[in-house]
């Protein structure tokens, strides 16, 4: 049986819940989720936030959000989505509701 990393089971349920984060990491057992944006469109982090918590929610995973943050910085053509403007929710996964 393969294990499932815990970034894969997080896109997994947010995609489900229609939101789709463009960068998904992992890093100090918090995971890190990323919209980028060149217009913010009336987005902010904590609008995201509020929609991953949610869907988290419905999935039965215990989750808090330890922090929410709208980066912005100049445009430069070719930027990954962390080094450009972006939308971050910081997550703490405290069980995910299948044990």
């Amino acid at each position: 049986m393969t294990k499932i990393k815990n970034t894969d089971r997080i896109k997994e349920i947010l995609n489900a819940g229609g939101i789709y984060p463009g960068d998904i990491t992992q890093a100090k057992g918090f995971i890190y989720l990323r919209w980028g944006f060149f217009y913010t469109m009336g987005n902010s982090a904590y609008k995201y936030a509020i929609r991953v918590s949610h869907a988290l929610e419905v999935a039965g995973v215990k989750a808090s959000i330890v922090d929410t943050y709208d980066k912005w910085v100049a445009f430069r053509g070719g930027d990954s989505i962390k080094k450009g403007s972006h939308f971050l929710v910081k997550l703490k996964i405290e069980s995910w509701g299948d044990k």
